[in-house]
């Protein structure tokens, strides 16, 4: 191959690593990290490991990463805040989502524990809702419907000291529910 050939080879190498890097770039844009990595080891592939396909390929792999960590860290925050103002059922899903996402980091091991105490506490709490709706809509004598979420309440909960309340009152809240279906 003569020098005139391998300038043009390099020549296009170098017009393709920049449409690359600018595609790859784009990708970071928008956080489609998963792709820009996935586009890198593409062009490694295409265009073989040079300095300056490693450099660049170091730095979207370090940026992803770090991106990562930094999502890892919203997210755990996240479950730490909504348990702190005691939104149970909301600090249990954030967790969820981090252990599903993340599930072999530093992040995802701190809140695995607390999974069953965040259950636990989101149950409390969705019953403590149906039971004060229950309540609410008895004040407000639409019967039919207290009917309707403390039987949903029953079903959801049955070993719960609220299900076992409204499991001896369902009766008359039934009569009554009828009655006011009369009126």
């Amino acid at each position: 191959m003569s020098a005139t050939d391998e300038a043009a080879q390099a020549g296009l190498a170098a017009v393709e690593f920049a449409k690359l890097q600018k595609t790859v770039e784009d990708m970071m844009a928008v956080a489609d990290y998963d792709r820009a990595e996935a586009a890198v080891e593409s062009m490694i592939e295409r265009l073989g490991v040079t300095e300056e396909t490693k450099a660049f390929a170091d730095s979207v792999r370090s940026e992803a990463s770090a991106f990562r960590e930094e999502q890892r860290g919203r997210m755990l925050a996240e479950v730490r805040q909504y348990a702190e103002s005691r939104q149970w059922r909301r600090a249990l899903d954030a967790a969820r989502e981090l252990v599903s996402e993340h599930p072999r980091s530093r992040q995802a091991e701190e809140v695995r524990p607390t999974i069953l105490l965040l259950e636990e506490n989101a149950r409390i709490e969705e019953v403590r809702e149906l039971r004060d709706r229950v309540a609410d809509l008895i004040e407000r004598k639409r019967f039919a419907e207290a009917v309707e979420v403390a039987e949903d309440l029953i079903h959801r909960f049955p070993d719960t000291q609220v299900a076992g309340q409204l499991t001896r009152e369902i009766d008359k809240l039934r009569k009554r529910a009828g009655m006011n279906d009369l009126l």
